[in-house]
């Protein structure tokens, strides 16, 4: 209710702050809002006029007639990233120089009488109220030197593909990490912005909003980075270009997209739709991949080896082998195989240190891809050791506080012959840590699985002189070489685990003794290799003590790998370990059943058999653990079972049997002139889960398909257990025959 007392109007006012509708100081001479605007401060008592804006003046004036400072309308890109957009058309300042579509809504200015209109929008019904103004840039301009032919904008809208994200699938995502405390209310949606590419592209990506992201970035970098060789990114560079909205080009928003999909990888049991949604943007970021094929950068690189990994956590082992070879392509062409100048400390190059350790880790993360899928098998290496010319990965302080320094190569106590180390305050190794002795330790298991399928051409293994003597004195050597902080004891243990480090450590340990356990193959008959005249002969003639001394160290390190195992189960509950260590449990429960069952039944004792009974109880949960989280582990589960149930061992806690394909393999005779790589390789590796799946195959592999599927049988998963199985009792005893004979390779 209006009263004498109430306070009237001032009319004392600039008609400059009265055309713009703000409070007037009324101070003499120029207000303070014109005195800090440099408007001019117009004075009178006359009535405001506003100015009559045209199509021209409209971007430049505002209707009070003052200098417009913002945009009437941001484009979309900017308004996502929320940044300044200048407006401008057909493309905004921002976007012309990212090389970015600019794209503009046809959505008016937001006034009263436009609210309503706006927000009945949300509703799928006037969706289509939702035109997208996409601004096609003048053809006149000269199109930036740097723009490929497949960033040229075009005619070719796309599809979009929205993903829709809400508080739910946040709080799926480690919420039971101790070291993720973030929560948030379950009614709140988490809005959604586009992972936009250029228009000739036919994929334009939604990814989640920041808030989203962060979190998937941040489970990235405390889950995945510090397992085996994934380290190659720079944290705080990272971080601070993704809150800075830096990620312009498509390689960025690849690699982005890239590590979103695999931070969804690690627990399908926790949230199957968050798995699912993660898969999808993997197969865009494929398709980013395979649209920029002539673009080789180092972000496309680092998007196919974490791409790789997302493969394989999914079971896709097809796409994984292609990507192994278009990774070791990739690395070929850039040349991250040698440093990229003499000055390795950077005191006078155009590269600095971080930056030269991000080439180095990507290279040695391409070797040990490489690596794993080759199994030793000379034909399906790509990348050779003796071409890798830089040194080994420094440690994580240097590396995150852009510290360089010279540490040594892959051979122990070398460095790069260019390397000036008189003058440095330490030795080169005190600047590695973990992941220089991860390396290490996968080229010495490298070694091992090239002998063990070619260990017949070389001398006897019990003489000293022998390859076999020198791989176990090298992996002696390793393990002296090692600092106090790799070792398995109750402190590291404890101390580890508060640094989030302690799934690496489990890592090194165990292929640590999976090399033992590989190259005591040849002394254990019935595990791996076929009982012919060549394996006879090694236990006829080798010292009785050399064959028994071989296989007691053989099962003692199955025994150390349950051992890691039953640690993972205890300190890491949540985060049960690497998909890529469940081979070795299932090469120590095979070590352990054949060795207490054939090999040294009749020297096992009743206290031994029944230590390996709960050490095989621990190996089977594990695998029970991962499965559960990765569910493409359950082939390795089922072969396990499968073991155990055809051997005289009772171990509880045996799930059902997975259904499988029963077929038996054609022994190739002894001058088979060609052998496929499979029959060199374990069922369970890479290569022949992949070969599995294809229908066309080499023909001995055809031949023994063809007289399986005749029989009537069924077709089943992609993997033979039979064939594994078998292995324990005398179903393949040929199976590796050309492995043992060197055929081809």
């Amino acid at each position: 209710m209006q009263t004498n007392e109430q306070k009237r109007r001032s009319k004392s006012g600039c008609l400059t702050c009265r055309a713009r509708r703000v409070k007037c100081d009324t101070r003499s001479g120029v207000c303070g809002n014109c005195s800090r605007l440099h408007e001019v401060c117009r004075r009178g008592n006359g009535p405001v006029q506003s100015v009559e804006l045209t199509a021209e003046t409209m971007s430049t004036l505002t209707k009070a007639g003052t200098v417009r400072r913002r945009t009437i309308r941001s484009c979309l890109e900017c308004r996502n990233q929320k940044r300044k957009c200048s407006g401008g058309r057909p493309a905004c300042n921002r976007c012309a120089y990212n090389n970015l579509q600019c794209t503009y809504t046809n959505f008016p200015a937001r006034s009263s009488s436009s609210v309503e209109d706006t927000s009945s929008s949300i509703d799928g019904s006037s969706r289509s109220s939702h035109q997208v103004d996409i601004q096609q840039p003048n053809t006149s301009q000269p199109i930036r030197p740097n723009l490929t032919a497949s960033e040229v904008p075009g005619n070719n809208h796309g599809t979009t593909v929205l993903v829709t994200l809400n508080a739910d699938h946040v709080r799926h995502i480690g919420i039971n990490s101790s070291r993720r405390t973030q929560s948030y209310p379950s009614s709140k949606a988490v809005s959604t912005h586009a992972i936009r590419v250029p228009i000739s592209s036919p994929i334009e990506i939604q990814l989640p909003d920041k808030i989203m992201v962060r979190m998937l970035v941040e489970r990235f970098f405390s889950e995945i980075y510090p397992s085996r060789m994934f380290g190659f990114l720079h944290k705080p560079t990272f971080i601070f270009q993704l809150d800075e909205g830096h990620e312009s080009n498509v390689d960025e928003k690849t690699l982005l997209l890239t590590i979103c999909a695999l931070a969804t990888k690690n627990n399908h049991a926790e949230s199957p739709e968050l798995w699912e949604i993660g898969s999808q943007w993997a197969n865009h970021a494929q398709q980013l991949l395979m649209a920029s094929t002539n673009s080789i950068s180092i972000s496309n690189l680092m998007s196919v080896i974490l791409l790789h990994e997302h493969e394989s956590r999914v079971g896709k082992l097809s796409t994984c082998f292609l990507l192994t070879g278009l990774a070791a392509r990739m690395s070929q062409a850039l040349q991250i195989n040698l440093e990229y100048d003499f000055d390795v400390l950077c005191s006078d190059s155009t590269m600095n240190c971080t930056e030269k350790e991000c080439r180095r880790r990507l290279m040695w993360a391409c070797y040990l891809l490489d690596s794993m899928t080759a199994s030793g098998v000379k034909q399906l290496q790509l990348i050779d050791e003796s071409d890798i010319k830089i040194q080994l990965p420094c440690s994580e302080d240097n590396f995150l506080f852009e510290r360089p320094c010279i540490t040594e190569t892959v051979t122990p106590g070398e460095t790069l012959k260019f390397a000036n180390i008189f003058n440095q305050p330490i030795s080169p190794t005190s600047n590695m840590d973990y992941r220089a002795y991860m390396i290490r330790i996968v080229y010495i298991r490298n070694r091992v699985l090239k002998y063990v399928k070619r260990f017949m051409e070389d001398e006897d293994p019990w003489l000293p002189t022998s390859e076999f003597s020198r791989i176990l004195s090298d992996l002696m050597a390793w393990k002296l070489s090692c600092p106090s902080d790799l070792a398995l004891t109750p402190s590291v243990i404890f101390i580890r685990k508060e640094q989030g480090l302690l799934l690496p450590l489990f890592q090194i340990q165990i292929l640590y003794h999976l090399c033992f356990c590989d190259i005591f193959r040849i002394v254990m008959p019935g595990l791996s290799y076929p009982k012919t005249s060549s394996i006879e002969a090694i236990q006829i003639a080798a010292p009785v003590d050399f064959i028994i001394e071989k296989q007691d160290s053989c099962y003692q390190h199955a025994c150390d790998i349950s051992d890691i195992f039953q640690y993972a189960l205890y300190h890491l509950p949540e985060e049960i370990g690497d998909p890529g260590l469940a081979i070795a449990a299932h090469e120590a429960t095979r070590i352990q059943i054949v060795y207490t069952t054939d090999i040294a039944a009749d020297r096992v004792t009743d206290e031994k058999l029944d230590a390996t009974v709960k050490l095989i109880e621990y190996n089977v949960m594990y695998l029970q653990a991962i499965t559960r989280r990765i569910p493409g582990i359950a082939k390795i589960l089922g072969a396990v079972e499968k073991l155990i149930q055809k051997s005289p061992l009772s171990i509880p806690n045996i799930g059902p049997n997975f259904a499988s394909r029963e077929s038996s393999p054609e022994p190739p005779g002894d001058t088979a002139p060609q052998i496929s790589p499979e029959y060199k390789l374990h069922p369970l590796s890479n290569f022949s889960a992949m070969r599995e799946s294809i229908r066309e195959k080499h023909a001995p592999q055809t031949t023994r398909y063809a007289s399986s599927s005749s029989s009537g049988s069924p077709a089943g998963p992609l993997l033979d257990i039979s064939l594994l199985s078998s292995m324990i009792f005398t179903n393949t005893e040929d199976w590796l025959l050309a492995n043992q004979q060197g055929v081809l390779f």
